[in-house]
């Protein structure tokens, strides 16, 4: 049994990689269907504040707190990852359950109702996200058959349940870690039998960009640019450096690139002009949350690190909606537990100091 919900997300996501491709079996018939709310929830209007995880047994809690971490509830069981409708009505959240199965569905912040848009018992459904520009969900779809696993390719539904099929048809496409442009037009992916970013604008024909082993993704906030973690090798010795890829010149710009580090994460700020990212270094497994300043034509300034104790593990950094603050995971290393907790500081504040922002809890999201 898988006690973690970050182990068992983990482990859906990597173990599954490594079985031979399958063919891809297109959705069809996806059922919709609304739940009672769950106990104790009543209706009320869509809330504002921070929406998070927290491990309870074999499975994560969904819970949502106000601006400031304060007076937490729990919204609903049995929630592996999730992501927030523009507006903060709703979440859309990949449900795992008893017989390892997976689902999509869709929470109402102000009624606790549900709705199941994907529920499919020949595929693993998982990493649903709410396009900005609303009314469509894209995740990722896995195969399931006799012989194993299917290779990971990224499907489109409407919130309206209706299915959309994969972005890029064809059995020997591979496509994940899609993120969405900022204005919902495009759908950035990554594409490992081209070594690649694929990018999608919902028509017959998607742009390949040529950055080879790619790990993380993420928009500019005015679509022009992207912040990709990328694996390079120097002197033999692999490390990930971030790389902005200017769609407009196609012109690739390398960000870091100190051969002690590899940078993982990267996560634009809402004005453009930092880049949040996670940095681990040969000398300590751990990660430690950094900030790198961009100017308006892309040049990089001296980043500065946001962390700095090798007894804990920082990552996934997430900025607040006005970008002033940081928030993030961190697991302590070595110690009796291994639960994590969300973190937080003042991002311009040159003396600020990380803070505990909501104990034992783990991806912290902003309703925005």
């Amino acid at each position: 049994m898988l006690h973690s919900p970050l182990l068992r997300r983990t482990l859906l996501t990597t173990l599954l990689s490594s079985v031979a491709i399958a063919a891809l079996l297109m959705l069809g018939g996806a059922e919709v269907r609304s739940e009672e709310p769950p106990p104790g929830i009543a209706a009320r209007k869509a809330p504002q504040g921070l929406v998070f995880l927290r491990e309870s047994g074999r499975d994560a809690d969904l819970w949502l707190a106000d601006p400031q971490g304060q007076n937490p509830r729990k919204l609903i069981s049995g929630v592996i990852n999730f992501d927030l409708r523009p507006g903060g009505s709703e979440l859309v959240y990949m449900g795992q359950h008893e017989d390892f199965s997976t689902s999509i569905v869709v929470l109402d912040l102000a009624s606790g109702v549900t709705r199941t848009l994907v529920a499919e018992q020949n595929a693993l459904s998982l990493s649903p996200i709410w396009s900005p520009a609303d009314g469509i969900i894209a995740y990722e779809r896995r195969t399931i058959s006799a012989s194993g696993g299917g290779a990971p390719k990224i499907f489109l539904i409407a919130t309206d349940g209706t299915p959309l099929g994969p972005i890029i048809p064809g059995a020997e496409v591979i496509t994940y870690g899609a993120v969405w442009s900022h204005d919902g037009t495009r759908l950035a992916a990554i594409d490992p039998i081209r070594n690649g970013v694929v990018i999608f604008n919902f028509s017959s024909e998607t742009r390949l960009l040529p950055v080879r082993d790619v790990t993380d993704i993420d928009w500019s906030p005015d679509g022009k640019r992207l912040a990709v973690s990328a694996q390079t090798v120097t002197n033999g010795r692999p490390a990930n450096r971030l790389v902005l890829y200017d769609l407009e010149t196609d012109t690739q710009t390398m960000l870091t690139a100190d051969p002690q580090f590899s940078d993982y994460m990267p996560r634009w700020s809402p004005d453009g002009s930092q880049i949040a990212f996670v940095r681990r270094s040969e000398l300590h497994v751990n990660g430690e949350i950094w900030v790198l300043p961009l100017d308006a034509d892309g040049q990089a300034g001296p980043a500065r690190a946001i962390t700095s104790d090798p007894t804990f593990d920082n990552y996934d950094p997430q900025w607040s909606p006005d970008g002033t603050r940081l928030i993030w995971d961190r697991r302590p290393l070595g110690g009796p537990t291994m639960t994590p907790s969300i973190w937080q500081i003042a991002v311009d504040d040159p003396a600020a100091t990380p803070q505990l922002l909501i104990e034992s809890a783990m991806t912290g999201r902003w309703i925005k």
